[in-house]
């Protein structure tokens, strides 16, 4: 049975997948996040926000995390105040994103095609 979301519950960025075309609407991830955490969450949200449709795949899909050193949480605060506005601003957009770097990316990826 297919469960659409409309919450943050559960959002980890090891298990997120999303369509390109979408990813490049939303400017994906925003790189006004420093150290660990709520990036993930934010970039849910916008895409929330632009008319994704959340679809819930625990217990269906596997999942592998390549071990890493944990990341600072010395900004959490700050990466808290982004998603809270984020949410508060119904945000489907970042400025910091994939725009900084489609100079150097193919053509389908300026002109969000998502093929």
């Amino acid at each position: 049975m297919k469960k659409f979301r409309a919450d943050l519950k559960g959002v980890r960025g090891c298990n997120l997948a999303i369509w390109r075309h979408d990813l490049v609407r939303v400017n994906g991830y925003n790189e006004a996040f420093t150290g660990w955490g709520r990036e993930d969450s934010e970039l849910a949200v916008r895409l929330m926000n632009s008319g994704v449709r959340r679809l819930d795949v625990r217990g269906r899909a596997l999942c592998y995390h390549l071990w890493h050193p944990p990341a600072s949480r010395g900004n959490l605060n700050a990466n808290d105040e982004l998603l809270e506005g984020a949410v508060a601003q119904k945000t489907s957009w970042c400025e910091r994103g994939l725009q900084e770097h489609i100079a150097a990316s193919p053509p389908a990826l300026a002109s969000g095609d998502p093929s």
